[in-house]
C-alpha cells in the first residue's frame, strides 16, 4: 500500500476554497476573534463564527516523523471536517501538488518552506490530508 492511499478520509484541501475552517478532527488551541459574519455569493451563510488557533499532529509519517502543524486565523466550525484553501497555503511560499501520482505524474502532496514533504490522499475525487488531535500528547515534542 503507498504512502498516498492511506484509509479514511482527512482534512479537505481545496484549490477552490477561499476561506478556510477548523472543524473538530484538530484541536483548539485559543479563541482570537469571538464572532464573524461571512457571506457567501449565493447568500448563504455561516454566522457567528469564531477565529482560533488550532494544531493537529501529522497522522502518516513524514520524512523527519510525526509533525505538529498549527493553524493560525481560522474559522472554527466544531461540527465540520477542516477544509485548507491551496491558495493560502502557498501563499506561505509552500507548494501545493495536486496532482495524482498515478493519473498525472504528480507528487500528490505538500512540500513546506522548511524542507518537510507532505504525502496527501485522494478520497472520492477529492484531495485530503489526515491529522489527529487525539496523538497530540502533553509533553511531547514534535517536528515543526
Amino acid at each position: 500500500m503507498s504512502k498516498h492511499s492511506q484509509k479514511g478520509y482527512g482534512a479537505l484541501v481545496d484549490k477552490g476554497a477561499n476561506v478556510v475552517i477548523t472543524g473538530g478532527d484538530v484541536c483548539l488551541i485559543t479563541k482570537v476573534v469571538q464572532e464573524l459574519v461571512t457571506t457567501r455569493l449565493d447568500n448563504h451563510q455561516i454566522i457567528n463564527l469564531t477565529i482560533v488557533t488550532a494544531g493537529g499532529v501529522r497522522v502518516t509519517q513524514s520524512q523527519q516523523g510525526k509533525n505538529l502543524v498549527i493553524f493560525h486565523q481560522h474559522a472554527y466550525v466544531p461540527s465540520s471536517k477542516t477544509i485548507y484553501s491551496s491558495l493560502q497555503i502557498e501563499a506561505f511560499k509552500n507548494t501545493v501538488d495536486d496532482k495524482s501520482i498515478q493519473a498525472a505524474n504528480g507528487t500528490q502532496s505538500i512540500h513546506t518552506n522548511y524542507g518537510y514533504l507532505f504525502a496527501l490522499s485522494i478520497q472520492m475525487g477529492c484531495l485530503t490530508c489526515k491529522l489527529g488531535h487525539s496523538q497530540m500528547q502533553s509533553g511531547k515534542s514534535y517536528h515543526m
